[in-house]
Parts: C-alpha cells; sequence; structure tokens
C-alpha cells in the first residue's frame, strides 16, 4: 500500500495542506518536522551530538536555543551540513521503518517532509505532491506568522532547492497564494484521486 509524500519551501502551506488532506483521506500521519523537534528536545544522544559541534551555548535550559541556531545554520551552509549530518540520518531511520511497517499490514502512510528530495526519500514514495507558493508569499507570511526578518527569511529560501526543481519533480503540485478555501478545494479534490488511485 502506498507511501505518500508532501513537501516544499517553508511557509508554502504543507502543515495546512497534509491536515486537510488527512481529514479526507485516511492514513498513517508522519511529520518530519514534530519528529526532528521530539529528537532535539528529548534525545540525550542528538542533545550530547550538538553540544560537541556547537558549543554547550546551544542548549538553554535543556531547550535548544532555535533562534540561535537558525541563525546560525542559514548563515554558514557548513553548519547547516553538520546538523543535517546529525539529524538526517535518524529521521529517515523513523520514517522508512515507518513506510515499510505500513507496507507489511497493508496500510497507508502520509508523510511530510521538508527536504524530502534533498535526502533521497522519495526513492520509496509512490506518490510525491509539492505545495508551493511565491516568494512574496512565502515572506510575508515568514515575517507574519514566525516574526523573521527579510535578511534571514532570504538566506533560508535561498538554502532550500529551487521552487522550479520541485515543481519539475513532483507527482502533483499544490499552488497555495490564495485563499484557504482555495486549498481546501485542493486537498478535497487530491483526496479524491488517492481514493480512486489507492481506495479509502
Amino acid at each position: 500500500m502506498p507511501t505518500i509524500a508532501i513537501t516544499g519551501g517553508i511557509a508554502s502551506g504543507k502543515t495546512a495542506f497534509r491536515q486537510y488532506l488527512s481529514a479526507r483521506w485516511k492514513a498513517e500521519l508522519f511529520d518530519a518536522d514534530t519528529a526532528v523537534a521530539h529528537l532535539i528536545d528529548h534525545s540525550e544522544e542528538i542533545r550530547r551530538e550538538i553540544q560537541e559541534t556547537f558549543g554547550s551555548a546551544a542548549y538553554q535550559a535543556n531547550r535548544l536555543d532555535r533562534d540561535r541556531m537558525r541563525t546560525l545554520i542559514f548563515s554558514d551552509p557548513n553548519s547547516r551540513k553538520k546538523l543535517e549530518n546529525i539529524l538526517h540520518p535518524r529521521i529517515q531511520a523513523i520514517w522508512r521503518q515507518r513506510a515499510e511497517n505500513c507496507t507489511k499490514k497493508k496500510g497507508k502512510l502520509l508523510v511530510e517532509i521538508p527536504l524530502l528530495y534533498e535526502t533521497g526519500g522519495e526513492a520509496i514514495c509512490d506518490f510525491v505532491i509539492v505545495v508551493a507558493c511565491s516568494l512574496n508569499t512565502q515572506f510575508q507570511r515568514m515575517s507574519l506568522s514566525r516574526g523573521m526578518g527579510d535578511d534571514l527569511a532570504q538566506k533560508i529560501t535561498a538554502s532550500q532547492m529551487s521552487l522550479q526543481e520541485r515543481l519539475h519533480r513532483a507527482d502533483q503540485v499544490i499552488w497555495n497564494d490564495g485563499p484557504k478555501e482555495l486549498l481546501i478545494e485542493q486537498a478535497t479534490l487530491t483526496a479524491n484521486h488517492l481514493v480512486e488511485r489507492y481506495g479509502h
């Protein structure tokens, strides 16, 4: 049974689309960002490796200093690569095992993974949905909902795979520059397609 992936750039609306889709097409869920947050805050092994790599100040009061680390990794590609080398193998192992388990029990898995293509994860997916929007919309959302300044927002988007590359590689594209109602409509149409292709 299928593994369906949702991916896309920061602030494109991946999570909102996944929530609307999962309400209409029932499947097990895996959210890579949530898994990363759990590992960062609860894995002693991860904490030790991050502190050995970035210094003890990477954690404050037993929690990763996310603002400090975000600024660091998107200002320094080498630092970003070091953090990815710590986290990505663990996350891949978790969700690949989930996909294998779903296949064995003939279940369905819906995964939300921002760096799907960058980590080669599409190789074990049956269908990849890219949620996308214009660069201006990304910047507006990053500023309004996440409080990011223009400089950091530009560094983050510049560090990610280009929109053109994502669109070229997608099985389906969800364009999310419009109102919530339009995203819901696209989720409904996608759910109908998945039902036809893979069943309820």
